[in-house]
């Protein structure tokens, strides 16, 4: 997964929040998480969290650090086991350099979970179609652009790879 040169500044721990509702109503639209049991691992600020949580959805949320939202643990989600049963996992995770976190993310929601269980993430358009994988079901394309929370561009010495929204 890489993506292209947007010229916008990395932001301290790739914490893009995924500010606008309608983004988690869009995955809403297509999956009911009501009364299933979901792990958001980066939870940020809780945008997401708070419309699964309308939604019905018993959220439990985690980050590797705080950011003000109510967190049930701070941990590292690729280097943590689940202590409990989720029947979902559903996040927009840190992109990191060309992705490779947000790979991360892909690898060990499938380790996770088990089959028939929902691995939900907001990654990149052309995510997707560079990795095969068997347990892929569907994707759901956003028809808007979601805003950049910050549009701090970057200068001509900064480093080339960038995972603004």
């Amino acid at each position: 997964m890489g993506k292209h040169e947007t010229g916008y500044a990395r932001v301290a721990r790739d914490l893009y929040p995924t500010r606008e509702r309608w983004v988690t109503e869009a995955l809403l639209a297509h999956v009911d998480l009501s009364s299933r049991s979901v792990w958001e691992p980066a939870a940020g600020h809780g945008d997401m969290a708070d419309v699964l949580k309308a939604s019905g959805a018993d959220v439990f949320c985690s980050d590797v650090v705080e950011h003000g939202y109510t967190l049930d643990a701070v941990c590292d989600f690729t280097l943590t086991k689940p202590g409990r049963g989720f029947g979902s996992i559903v996040t927009n995770p840190p992109g990191g350099v060309r992705n490779s976190l947000a790979e991360q993310f892909v690898e060990t929601g499938l380790r996770s979970l088990a089959a028939g269980q929902v691995l939900a993430l907001l990654l990149p358009a052309d995510a997707a179609s560079r990795r095969q994988c068997p347990q892929f079901k569907a994707k759901i394309v956003l028809t808007k652009r979601i805003r950049p929370a910050s549009t701090t561009r970057m200068s001509a010495d900064s480093p080339s790879s960038s995972n603004s929204p």
